[in-house]
C-alpha cells in the first residue's frame, strides 16, 4: 500500500513539470459593432489559440482578452500566466499586440485601423492553475469618429426642425 501511494505522488510530482502545448481555432466571422466574444477553458501548460476575422467596411478594430483566477486558499485552481495577444494579416505579417506584465492579472488589449481583409489573433499564455486557465476573448469593428459626427448633425437638425415646427404652432 505505502509503495503504491509512493509511485502515485512520484507519477504526480512528475506531471507536474510537463507541459501540455494545446491550440484552438475559432472563427470569429466578419467584424461588426457587436462584439464577438469567447470563453476558452484551457489545461495546464501552454496553448495558443487563433481567432479568425473578417475586416469589411469599418477598418477600427478593438480586442481584448482577460483572464479569470480562481485561488481556493494556497491552491491556484484556474491561473495563466504571460497573457498575450497578437494580431496578423492573412500573410502572417504582425500588426500589433499586447502582453501581459509578469505577476500581472490585467487585461491585455489592442486597437487598429485595418483595411478590409481577413486577419487572425494569437491568444497564447501558460496555464498554471491545477485545473488550467480560462480566458475570455472579445474583438469588435469600432465606428468611425466620422459616423459620430454625422449621426449628431442629424440629430441637431432633427432638433432644429422640432423648435421651428413649435414655432410655428
Amino acid at each position: 500500500m505505502m509503495r503504491t501511494m509512493l509511485k502515485l505522488a512520484a507519477v504526480a510530482a512528475l506531471s507536474l513539470g510537463t507541459t501540455v502545448s494545446q491550440a484552438a481555432i475559432y472563427n470569429a466571422g466578419t467584424l461588426t459593432t457587436e462584439p464577438y466574444n469567447n470563453t476558452s477553458i484551457v489545461a495546464p501548460g501552454s496553448f495558443q489559440d487563433t481567432y479568425n476575422m473578417t475586416v469589411g467596411n469599418n477598418p477600427s478594430v478593438a480586442a481584448a482578452a482577460v483572464q479569470l483566477v480562481l485561488n481556493l486558499g494556497s491552491l491556484s485552481v484556474y491561473n495563466i500566466q504571460g497573457l498575450s495577444a497578437s494580431l496578423f494579416d492573412s500573410s502572417n505579417n504582425f500588426i500589433t499586440g499586447a502582453t501581459q506584465a509578469v505577476g500581472s492579472y490585467d487585461p491585455v488589449s489592442f486597437s487598429a485601423i485595418l483595411g478590409s481583409g481577413n486577419y487572425y489573433v494569437n491568444i497564447a499564455g501558460n496555464a498554471i492553475g491545477s485545473s488550467g486557465g480560462i480566458y475570455t476573448f472579445a474583438v469588435a469593428a469600432v465606428p468611425e469618429p466620422e459616423t459620430y459626427a454625422l449621426m449628431l448633425a442629424g440629430l441637431g437638425l432633427v432638433i432644429l426642425v422640432a423648435r421651428a415646427r413649435r414655432k410655428i404652432i
